[in-house]
């Protein structure tokens, strides 16, 4: 299988732009489209009969297909809209079983969303919710373990993170921090936005209680489409967040009937692993992973960047310390990335974290190096400009 710039067509990505964030939102397709588009219309010819009769089986074989494919039961997996929905759910689950003053700790690389959620339940619970600063650069998985060691006590109860973080791009040691948390009795959250398809993921191996992630992503699915896995001994006591017809019927009946939506992003995993299988599965893993290291090493060497971690805990994104001053605060992420897609027509991530001001990139099957070279010049004649 030939990767690179002549895949660019499978997709319906404009051609004026040089794509370099396919971690933010994911592309889907133009062939799981389609499948996607064929469901819409079946469904509308006759929705009493899919509903009634077709629906139930189609979403079983979907979550069969989905949970094969990242090591997990399908007993255990269940589709929701996406990750920040499925963090909602545990949270909302820990809220209704956590003893008060018990602490919630997470780690500060956690994404904005799941971060404002845990915000949000101290605020309106007797929940005590506690940041764990782990600094950025990095220098090792083992480093991270020793200080979520150090950090939990008796009164800690969950423990929430990402398997990739979004803003500064790592792979969190996750078998390690579960293995720590099912010998301390503490509830482990893992946010796996970035991981399906981008990681190989076995999820019945690293044994965490919950586990979350999205399939838009690199799994190329449709968006809206995520899951939430959560281990057996919780599936009796879990429910959705819409409580609706199936309440009290079983784990997998309740979240798949939340009422009237439109499943077909659902349903259409099954055309979107077809299309990662057809067209390498494990090598387009291999090749965006070796895609990544290569851009990031042409990045750091052309613009003088110190690199923020090891090789080891990069796979298919990775953040930079952006090279040149700017104001910290969203509306220069938002305008930095407005500037580069404007007059270079290239579309990269920017964000800050701790104080810094950050881009992070991506590396897909339809990218080449050439497309790092463009943002190498980007980035020197935007210097130059300042």
């Amino acid at each position: 299988m030939v990767y690179g710039h002549s895949l660019k067509n499978l997709w319906y990505l404009s051609p004026d732009v040089t794509f370099l964030n396919h971690g933010s939102f994911g592309l889907t397709p133009k062939s799981v489209l389609e499948y996607s588009h064929a469901l819409e219309k079946k469904i509308d010819s006759q929705p009493l009969d899919f509903f009634l009769e077709e629906y139930f089986p189609l979403i079983n074989k979907a979550a069969a297909e989905l949970a094969s494919f990242i090591g997990a039961e399908q007993e255990s997996l269940v589709f929701v809209e996406n990750a920040c929905t499925a963090a909602n759910t545990v949270i909302n689950y820990l809220s209704s079983v956590l003893a008060p003053q018990s602490e919630i700790l997470y780690i500060n690389h956690i994404y904005l969303a799941v971060n404002n959620a845990l915000k949000h339940l101290g605020k309106h619970s007797n929940l005590v919710i506690k940041e764990l600063p782990i600094a950025f650069p990095i220098e090792s998985d083992e480093q991270i373990i020793e200080l979520v060691r150090q950090a939990i006590n008796s009164n800690t109860k969950a423990l929430f993170l990402d398997h990739v973080s979004s803003a500064t791009a790592l792979i969190f040691p996750i078998e390690g921090i579960v293995k720590l948390c099912n010998e301390n009795g503490i509830f482990s959250v893992i946010d796996g936005a970035h991981a399906p398809g981008m990681l190989d993921l076995n999820i019945s191996d690293i044994k965490p209680d919950f586990y979350f992630g999205n399939a838009h992503k690199w799994l190329f699915a449709p968006k809206g489409c995520a899951f939430l896995y959560v281990a057996q001994k919780f599936r009796d006591e879990i429910h959705p967040l819409v409580i609706s017809n199936f309440y009290e019927n079983g784990y997998n009946a309740e979240f798949a009937w939340i009422g009237t939506r439109q499943p077909s992003s659902w349903l259409s995993i099954v055309e979107a692993l077809k299309f990662y299988k057809t067209n390498g599965d494990r090598n387009i893993r291999d090749y965006n992973r070796n895609l990544c290291l290569r851009a990031r090493n042409l990045i750091c060497d052309e613009l003088h960047i110190d690199k923020p971690s090891p090789d080891a805990m990069i796979g298919s994104i990775a953040s930079l310390p952006f090279p040149y001053q700017c104001i910290l605060d969203s509306n220069e992420v938002y305008h930095l990335r407005k500037y580069f897609r404007e007059n270079f027509k290239i579309e990269i991530m920017f964000s800050y974290f701790d104080n810094k001001m950050y881009f992070r990139f991506s590396s897909n099957i339809y990218n080449e190096i050439t497309d790092y070279e463009r943002l190498v010049a980007a980035f020197t004649k935007y210097g130059e400009s300042k």
